[in-house]
């Protein structure tokens, strides 16, 4: 561990500071123990399972981290190259902006970087028509927070509204795919499909989950 510390150390930014720490506990607990007794912002992991290079399924200890945390999570896929977030996607249904809960989450990232920002609902039974898409999320908390970050707002029609929220950010070249949780979030969807394996591919964008 004081080897890679070590390499890391040579590709950060002056002033940043890196520690290990070694515990013997289960993963999914030395994570989320650590996480909150180190007052920590962001839980940053790896997509893909460690029991074989082959694996190219999600994580199951991504899985249960991601359930369990309290603290927002970025599941970064594997040989992914690090790109400034220029474009960011948020997917949400706009039928539930009312379940959702970490608005302040996002605007306090939103006032750190300047993006180019777009708001995607899928639509899997073709009821939505692209010209009503900010119509529909004009009074909700949601369309009022994010009015000064100028957001333009996309109804997509597909069957698969998981592939179809990645294939729109993959033609967007977004560099980042935001997920607001609510009783049917985006991500529970990506872990309780067989599509899962969408986030280990080294075509996909990584996905903060907000908490």
């Amino acid at each position: 561990m004081n080897l890679i510390k070590t390499q890391i150390n040579k590709d950060v930014r002056p002033g940043v500071e890196i520690s290990v720490h070694l515990n013997r506990s289960h993963l999914l607990r030395a994570v989320i123990e650590n996480s909150i007794s180190k007052n920590v912002d962001l839980i940053i992991l790896g997509s893909r399972g460690n029991s074989s290079n082959e694996d190219t399924q999600i994580g199951s200890h991504v899985i249960k981290i991601a359930k369990a945390s309290p603290i927002p999570i970025i599941v970064v896929p594997p040989a992914y190259n690090f790109k400034k977030a220029n474009k960011v996607v948020v997917a949400i249904d706009f039928n539930k902006v009312k379940d959702t809960v970490p608005l302040e989450a996002l605007k306090r990232l939103l006032n750190k970087n300047k993006v180019e920002l777009m708001v995607v609902n899928v639509d899997n039974k073709g009821k939505q028509v692209q010209g009503d898409a900010e119509r529909v999320v004009e009074e909700t908390t949601l369309y009022k927070m994010l009015k000064q970050y100028d957001p333009k707002y996309f109804f997509l029609e597909d069957t698969d509204i998981i592939n179809g929220i990645l294939r729109f950010a993959a033609n967007k070249d977004a560099q980042l795919v935001i997920a607001l949780p609510h009783k049917y979030s985006f991500f529970q969807s990506i872990m309780h499909t067989s599509i899962s394996h969408q986030l280990a591919e080294s075509s996909a964008v990584p996905v903060l989950l907000l908490k």
